[in-house]
């Protein structure tokens, strides 16, 4: 378990080949009713286990199939090499919920939040985060790793169909009908657009438990929306804007 404890604490502060089977527990116990106990590093370490590593190249692939051989040409956006699908999502709505950031330390905790953030958006099936030396070090010797992002989408539009028939306790029966259409990114930011249709009609076909007269008819039309905004939606003012640190929690706000 300390092992194990270690090289979490490790993997956060950009040690990305490290393993806990590297850690060697060594115990004295030639001391009367005690014993010390020591923790090494193996001395069969590798040398790549043994440095920190940096993002070199963070690549952000919007709409990744496992056949996908990326035809599309990635542009440079807050240094991030994207792959632009504009007609789904903004660049900036991506990169926000990307919190592994080019030319920083690697953190496991960041990647472990970038798949939470990007999955809470509810617009992907399978987030997939590739890690991989880069092609060379920088200027200042430091180890590099490349992060390939990899989003794959779900429908964008989905349209759902309920054919029901109620039976009630008062004698009245009826079909019904539910209609449930879903955009899973209405402004191309992973908002959800949900609108939902009912209609149904009842008619008395029995006394039941009820005293109305046979033959009576009821309708019921309804349609009602929802915009969800997988973010804090407030004015552009400095005082009503603060930057909210990275966590695992995704606000929304409902309109």
């Amino acid at each position: 378990a300390e092992r194990v404890r270690i090289d979490n604490v490790l993997k956060n502060e950009g040690y990305f080949y490290f393993s806990p089977q590297y850690l060697l527990f060594q115990v004295d116990s030639t001391l009367n009713h005690q014993a010390n106990v020591y923790v090494r590093v193996k001395p069969t370490t590798p040398a790549r286990a043994s440095r920190p590593n940096w993002l070199n190249q963070v690549s952000l692939n919007t709409s990744y199939i496992l056949t996908d051989t990326v035809t599309r040409q990635p542009v440079l956006y807050k240094k991030y090499r994207y792959f632009p699908d504009e007609k789904v999502f903004k660049a900036k709505d991506i990169t926000n919920a990307t919190f592994l950031y080019p030319d920083s330390l690697f953190r496991r905790r960041r990647r472990d939040q970038t798949i939470s953030r990007l999955m809470s958006l509810n617009t992907f099936k399978f987030v997939e985060i590739r890690l991989k030396p880069a092609a060379a070090g920088d200027s200042a010797g430091r180890a590099r790793l490349d992060a390939d992002v990899l989003m794959t989408q779900l429908k964008k539009k989905s349209l759902r169909a309920d054919l029901q028939l109620v039976s009630k306790s008062n004698g009245f029966t009826g079909p019904g009908l539910n209609l449930s259409f879903r955009n899973r990114s209405a402004l191309r930011g992973g908002e959800q657009l949900l609108l939902n249709a009912v209609a149904s009609t009842e008619t008395q076909t029995g006394s039941g438990s009820g005293t109305g007269a046979l033959g009576l008819t009821s309708y019921e039309l309804g349609l009602n929306g929802q915009l969800l905004f997988p973010r804090l939606v407030v004015p552009k003012l400095p005082l009503l804007n603060p930057r909210l640190p990275n966590s695992d929690f995704q606000p929304r706000r409902s309109q």
